[in-house]
């Protein structure tokens, strides 16, 4: 039963974050994110990110670091950087699940958030 309750969340996790994968356009802060991770790959400059040259320190370096490693491997492909943004989001959320599991002792309080 306990396989069923993972197959059954990374299923979700795979179906929510990764149909339609590019059906919605970027908004402006996930504009800025690849633009900034660009610059990061293009400057070789991973530690501090910058865009346009001037320091992007509004937010966490985390989404930028996964976008600055997908855009060497697929440059400017926009359905690339969703699936690694899709990555992340089945990651933390799988993360959340092992949490409320762990805190609760009962995977199931899981899907009643």
């Amino acid at each position: 039963m306990d396989k069923r309750k993972y197959f059954f969340v990374i299923l979700l996790l795979f179906v929510t974050f990764f149909a339609n994968n590019s059906a919605l356009p970027t908004d402006i802060m996930e504009s800025r994110n690849i633009v900034t991770a660009r610059e990061m790959v293009e400057e070789g400059n991973w530690l501090v990110p910058t865009m346009n040259g001037e320091l992007r320190l509004e937010k966490p370096p985390l989404p930028t670091w996964v976008a600055a490693i997908v855009e060497p491997l697929c440059p400017n492909s926009l359905s690339a950087q969703h699936c690694a943004a899709g990555v992340m989001g089945v990651v933390w959320t799988f993360f959340l699940f092992l949490l409320v599991k762990f805190f609760t002792r009962d995977a199931i309080f899981f899907f009643l958030l």
